[in-house]
């Protein structure tokens, strides 16, 4: 008399493990209908669908892609004007906003003597106390020469 593991036990209730995927659909809840899908195949997908692009002359539209819309794009427009598909864009006619160098937030005030941007007066304080190497390493940070 051999012993029964677990495993046997699982086995029994449950059967042995499926090999294949299968796919299933039910038609009343007590008994679902079991069958295997083909690979490649899929349930959801309709081998017969055509897209409704027929004009009224009768020939089919065709479908462009990514590739053929950004060369047609690129044949209508001055080669000068800034599009998706290039980065050279005028500059920006609103001022460059100034960030504090000690905290990162929008800068108001400039110190006259050292060139840092600040944003409080704790900050300023902050700067007088700092050394002239500190300062030319807050200026470099930020690629400005010192004043």
């Amino acid at each position: 008399m051999s012993k029964r593991t677990s495993f046997d036990k699982f086995i029994e209730s449950y059967g042995q493990p499926k090999q294949k995927k299968i796919h299933t659909t039910s038609t009343t809840r007590e008994h679902p209908k079991v069958t295997a899908t083909p690979r490649g195949e899929f349930p959801f997908k309709q081998k017969n669908f055509q897209h409704l692009a027929v004009v009224k002359s009768g020939k089919k539209k065709s479908w462009k892609g990514l590739q053929q819309i950004a060369t047609m794009e690129r044949s209508q427009c001055n080669p000068d004007d800034p599009t998706y598909l290039n980065i050279d864009s005028p500059p920006s006619l609103k001022p460059a906003k100034k960030y504090s160098d000690i905290s990162g937030q929008l800068a108001i005030y400039t110190d006259p003597e050292t060139g840092l941007y600040y944003a409080t007066a704790e900050e300023y304080k902050l700067i007088k106390r700092l050394t002239t190497d500190l300062v030319n390493g807050y200026l470099a940070l930020r690629n400005a020469s010192h004043v």
